[in-house]
């Protein structure tokens, strides 16, 4: 059964709230992990505002990824504005995470739920934009393959790799669909894509199948299977939920400062003395 023209049309609205609370939710764990000691808040807000929200600087560049074109004239690859500007917010959170010497296992978790509201924010824009006649379509597909793989280079060189590739799975497999040529779908069979695109749930494989061939009778042996059938009309699966990011587990162990011994670090002392002042200050100002 196909989805009614009123469940597509609230796709969208469904998409933008969903990121968008997204959004806030991720910045509000963020910022509890990076500001959950005091001395941290203080100076990370002294120090630079505008970083203290990664995700939601993240939220208004991410779309840049499915419109930029990496391709210049002559054919060459490039990074397209849009993919710059996340490759900016990616590259401060990561000089943030060093620059207060962040817990190395807090700093994979933290990047991770980066990657985490990456792939369910563009995924998910994704899957509405099918809505739009003439979307889907092979060379879109290739410019955001291109944008993908671009993204996914810088994040190698940083050594992220391997925990970017398990979050952006499902965003992975849906740009990689579109990136196949037309005549190399119309000969597949839906047991075939549902094999090759196992990332994609059954709801998601249909509503892009349905999408890509817009205006155009499908081909039967895209039709979902009989033990399927069922489960790929569920348009409430089609969209990633942002409940299910991964935990934010607190180390117990490789930290640089090791309170069970003696401190002995002038610097230490130096620091939580500008601490103390800049506590302090605005109370003995308003005493006066």
């Amino acid at each position: 059964a196909a989805p009614t023209a009123g469940t597509l049309s609230s796709l969208g609205e469904r998409v933008t709230a969903g990121t968008k609370e997204a959004s806030s939710l991720c910045h509000e764990h963020l910022q509890h992990v990076l500001c959950s000691s005091f001395f941290t808040r203080a100076f990370l807000c002294r120090s630079n505002p505008l970083l203290l929200p990664p995700s939601q600087s993240m939220y208004s560049a991410l779309f840049g990824l499915l419109d930029g074109n990496p391709f210049s004239d002559g054919g060459q690859l490039r990074v397209p504005g849009g993919l710059g500007s996340i490759l900016e917010v990616l590259k401060e959170a990561l000089q943030l995470l060093t620059a207060f010497q962040v817990h190395a296992d807090i700093t994979l978790q933290l990047c991770a739920y980066l990657f985490f509201f990456i792939n369910a924010s563009l995924f998910n824009a994704l899957m509405d934009r099918g809505s739009v006649a003439s979307f889907y379509q092979w060379s879109r597909g290739v410019q955001i393959r291109a944008n993908l793989d671009l993204l996914m280079d810088w994040i190698q060189s940083v050594g992220l790799g391997d925990v970017a590739s398990e979050f952006l799975q499902k965003l992975s497999a849906a740009v990689n669909l579109l990136a196949t040529p037309k005549e190399t779908l119309l000969q597949a069979t839906w047991t075939s894509l549902r094999a090759e695109f196992a990332a994609l749930n059954p709801a998601q494989l249909h509503h892009m199948l349905r999408a890509y061939g817009a205006g155009k009778s499908a081909p039967s042996r895209w039709r979902p299977s009989p033990e399927e059938e069922e489960d790929a009309a569920r348009t409430g699966d089609i969209l990633e939920s942002f409940d299910c990011h991964p935990p934010l587990v607190l180390p117990s162990s490789c930290f640089h400062l090791e309170l069970g011994k003696p401190v002995l670090e002038p610097a230490l002392f130096q620091q939580l003395a500008r601490l103390q002042e800049f506590a302090h200050g605005p109370t003995r100002a308003s005493t006066r």
